[in-house]
Order: C-alpha cells, then structure tokens, then sequence
C-alpha cells in the first residue's frame, strides 16, 4: 500500500510525528472578510428565494368561477390561455393554479375540445 494514498494519510501522519501541518485545519477561517462574505451570499440567496415564492403567492385568494369559459383549441397551452385573460397585475403561475382549481384538473394537461371556466379575481 502506498504511504500518502490520501489526504487523511498525509494529515495523520504529519499530526502523529508532531510536525506541522503547514496549513490552517478545517475550522479555521483566512479572514473576517470572507466570513463576511459568505454570510452576505447566503442572505442574498435568502432574500432572492423568499422574493420568488412571495411572487407565486401574489394573488388573491378569492377564487370565483367567472361566466366565461373557453374551449381548448388544437395547440392550446394553459399558460396561453391565461396570457391572454389574466388581469394585468396578475402573475401568470397564479393565475393558472386558478385555472387548474375552478376546473378540478389534477395536472396542467389540456386536450382541444376541453372546456374550461376562468377564474376571477
């Protein structure tokens, strides 16, 4: 077997003959600034994924079938469907989660001919 066939090989061996390691061990940061910096990354990931989900749950909760309905044609999308009659401060997602509520779909799959009822907010 080899002598230094590992990192943990070389770390022990150096540790047990009492020598040093020549570098710092795993608990130890270089600087104050980059412990700064990782927690300045980790809150602008935070901040960016909380903004994300509060965006998918903008919408109202008063969900109401409307009179209108619209019958799938051949090539017809959900999200189409709801590009062309979500109010305009709405975000499409919610507004197909809408869609998908009023109408009992178990998933986003639509077929021409089906006839969904809109949502109003």
């Amino acid at each position: 077997m080899l002598k230094y066939s590992s990192y943990q090989s070389i770390y022990n061996t150096a540790v047990a003959q009492g020598g040093h390691t020549g570098g710092r061990t795993a608990g130890q940061n270089s600087s104050p600034l980059i412990s700064m910096l990782r927690l300045f990354v980790a809150v602008i990931v935070l901040w960016i994924s909380f903004a994300g989900l509060f965006t998918v749950f903008a919408g109202s909760s008063d969900l109401h079938a409307s009179n209108e309905k619209v019958v799938v044609l051949t090539g017809d999308t959900l999200w189409g469907i709801a590009q062309e009659h979500k109010p305009d401060y709405m975000d499409t997602r919610v507004y197909i989660e809408g869609i998908i509520r009023i109408n009992g779909l178990e998933s986003s799959g639509i077929r021409a001919g089906d006839v969904l009822l809109l949502p109003e907010f």
